[in-house]
Order: C-alpha cells, then structure tokens, then sequence
C-alpha cells in the first residue's frame, strides 16, 4: 500500500530509495519497438508453424498412396485381369508369370463406384443402346427360375461421398416382385424366409401380416397428397385367421421394363449401388456343391468308359457279322461324350466360382484399406497439429527457463508522483537473457530437427 508523505523529511527519505545506479538508464522507444517486435514474431511462428511442419513432412516423407502401392501378387492378380477386361485403366510393377484375359472374354462383374488409386481412370460410360439390351425374353429372364433370398441383416450402409454420379433407371424394374415370381402364391416366399429364419416363431402372435406396399397403398389412400405419383388403382385382399389378418395385394402389373430413352428417376440404381456385406458362407456352400458336381460327373464318366471297354473286350473275343453286335457300341458313344463334355463345363464353373470368391474377399480387404488410409490421413493430421504445439512449446519454454533460472527483474516500473514523468527503466544487463536464451532455444530445436531424421531413416 502506498501513502503520501507528511513532512519534507519523510520525502526527501523517499527519494533517498529511489534506483539512482549507473546500471539502469531511461528505457527509450527502440526498446519498446525491440518487444513488440520480438512478441509479432513469436505469434507469427506460431501461426504458420502447423503449416510449415506439414510442408516439411510432405518434402521428406512418401504419400500415404506411395507407402501402399499396389504391388502385383498372387492376391491382386485376379482384381488386375478384371481391371484390364473392364477398361478401367493399366496397372504399373505387373507380371507376365500369369495367364492375361482375352480381349472380349467375360472373367466377371466389377463395381467400382470410387476408384481412389491414383493408376485408375474413373469408368467411362458406355453406349447400351444395343438391339437387344432391353429385349423381353432378356428382360424377364431373371424370374424363370424360382429362388428365396434370405437376408439375415439388412445391407451395409455408409455414406456415399460427393460427389457421386448415378445412372437412371433403366431396364426390368419390380412393382411386386414376390408376385411376379410366385404368381400363384405371392406371400410363400415371405413365410418360408421367416420359418427358415426362426422355425420356432407362432405366426399365430402376430396380428396383421403384409409388406410395405400393402401400407403404402393404404397410407396413400388416406392422405393421396403424400405419394408423388398420385392414387393408383389397387385390390387388398384380407384374409382373417382367428386373430390374424394377412393382407394380400393384386396389382395390375407385378413388373415394368423402363426404356433408354424414359426418365423415372434415380431411385432403384442408387439402391443397388449401396455396398453390401458379402454372404461368405453362400458362396462356400456354393463352390461345395460344384466340387460334389464335378465328382459325381468324373466318376459317371469312368463308369460309361469302363462299360464300352468291356462291351469291346466282348466283342473282340465273341466275333459277330451281325449287324445288331455294331449298333450295340453306338449307346455308350453319345452318353460318354456328353458326360466328358458335362464334366469339362462343371471344372469351367468351378474355376469360374473360386475366382469369384477370391474376388469377393479381394473387394472386402479393398474397403477395409480404404477405411484405414482414411483413419491413417485423420491421424496424420492430428499429428500434424500436435508437431506445431510441440514446436512452440519447445521455441517458448527455453526462454522460460532461463527467466525462471535468473529470476531478477530487468525491468522497473514508478508511476508519476506529484506531476513527476512515469519512470520505466530497464537493465543495460538486459542482453544476457538473449545471449542465454536464443542459442539454447536453437540447440533444442536443431536437436528435435535431427532426432527426427534419425528416426525417418529407422523406418
């Protein structure tokens, strides 16, 4: 606390106390300029250090895609083949050691909807305009043959990145597609799915039972405003068993073929565009199949060419002129060529399968890459961040140190007294601090510099 004085000799004693050393001198305007310098420089260090770290970090370092270059082996030979067959563009560091797919054979179906490798031209859009692309018997082709699909979980979703390009729809699209399989019964496929699923489910527990079109329909009923297309005609035929009501619906049409040159939107190609989770155990259980159909067929074809051969060995020792003892060879000739040829189609297929599921976890180990180089750029730029506060937290705490070590006062401040000037001096002793502080704070940081190119060079 200060108090003024009373009496001349208290002041003059006051001014006795006063700093009158020959170390101290008037603090002038170029020292004021020399710390507000020295402070601009060190916020514009700490701006720009996060940038300059990152710079350095790109020129000494490798891309996060040249640390994963795609070198060729024997997992990524198959993706190379159906990459060339496709046209989606060359692969570089490749070997000949491997069969090259013919320019117009079909080795299989590849979706790349975000080719992210830098080797890769995204896909061109090719003309479909051919005869036969939308024709009827190609078009309905995929429900002359009966078939369940049984999904125990819906499909894997994750969000598209933009931006994406989708085609519009086009070609066999479903308006009822259980109907149109199974005209006759269009809701066994839903109740055989469910008993496969849960054998045990009481059906009885449940009282209403029908799809999402059955209440879209009736929801658009109620409020014709919420469908865009507008009120449709329709038949719901409700059956009531006990407690249970199960809906059943008739449409005027169960499907539609969408023309080239008609526009309905984008809607069924961004479905069939979302990933899915791969059925791992399907495919297996189809490639055993084709293992037990290649058996059965290479040991019915032995048994025919064992039967011919005892039917010649036969003959030989039992010479006939009869024409009937001639016929009799033609019956093995035909079931024996066809049985070879059965035979050879069925190893064809089973090649064809282990390729497919070869390319199936090709594709899942492919996504599961692309997650973890973008988990691996989020992490390099949070270390990126955590360089810059590390650098300026090793440029400031030298200095820091060293005030803490010296501990003496530099500066002294006395306000006016009695109209007097403020006084503000500094020590002419000032240049130690910077004598101390500036090469320590550079020895710190050319150590840090060299550590890390010692241990860029382990790596």
């Amino acid at each position: 606390m200060l108090v003024n004085s009373h009496s001349p000799e208290q002041s003059v004693l006051c001014r006795s106390q006063k700093i009158r050393s020959n170390s101290f001198r008037s603090f002038s305007r170029l020292g004021l300029a020399l710390l507000l310098g020295i402070g601009c420089l060190f916020i514009i260090v700490s701006w720009t250090m996060e940038w300059l770290v990152e710079r350095y970090s790109k020129r000494t370092s490798r891309g996060t895609y040249q640390r994963l270059e795609w070198t060729v082996n024997n997992t990524l030979q198959l993706q190379r083949m159906v990459h060339e067959d496709v046209g989606l563009g060359t692969w570089s560091k490749t070997t000949e050691d491997y069969p090259i797919t013919l320019p117009g054979e079909h080795l299989a179906t590849v979706d790349i909807s975000e080719p992210e490798h830098p080797k890769l031209k995204p896909p061109v859009t090719k003309s479909e305009a051919s005869p036969d692309y939308l024709s009827r018997k190609t078009a309905l082709a995929p429900y002359e043959r009966d078939a369940i699909e049984t999904q125990a979980s819906p499909p894997l979703w994750s969000a598209p990145r933009a931006p994406r390009q989708l085609k519009k729809d086009s070609g066999l699209v479903y308006i009822a597609q259980n109907a149109a399989r199974h005209p006759n019964s269009p809701l066994e496929p839903l109740f055989r799915t469910l008993y496969i699923a849960n054998s045990s489910f009481d059906i009885r527990s449940v009282d209403v039972v029908t799809d999402r079109n059955n209440i879209r329909k009736l929801l658009s009923f109620v409020n014709p405003d919420s469908t865009r297309n507008g009120l449709e005609k329709f038949t719901i035929s409700i059956e009531v068993t006990k407690n249970t009501a199960i809906f059943s619906r008739a449409e005027t049409a169960t499907h539609e073929v969408i023309g080239l040159h008609e526009f309905r939107g984008f809607g069924h190609e961004f479905e069939k565009s979302r990933p899915q989770e791969p059925d791992y155990p399907l495919l297996h259980e189809i490639a055993r199949h084709v293992i037990h159909v290649c058996e059965t067929l290479a040991v019915a074809s032995e048994c025919v060419k064992d039967l011919k051969q005892q039917q010649q060995d036969f003959m030989a020792a039992h010479p006939q002129n009869d024409i009937s003892w001639s016929w009799a060879q033609s019956p093995f000739q035909f079931p024996l060529r066809m049985l070879q040829s059965l035979l050879s189609r069925s190893e064809s297929n089973k090649a064809r399968v282990h390729n497919e599921i070869t390319l199936a976890f090709h594709t899942a180990a492919q996504r599961d890459s692309k997650i973890q180089v973008r988990i691996g750029e989020e992490a390099k730029k949070e270390t990126t961040a955590m360089k810059a506060i590390a650098v300026v937290t090793m440029t400031f705490l030298p200095a820091t140190f060293v005030s803490s070590i010296f501990s003496m006062s530099f500066f002294h401040f006395e306000p006016s007294q009695r109209g007097e000037r403020d006084i503000f001096i500094v020590s002419d002793k000032f240049w130690m601090y910077w004598v101390l502080a500036g090469p320590l704070s550079i020895t710190v940081l050319s150590l840090w510099i060299f550590w890390e190119r010692m241990l860029g060079k382990k790596h």
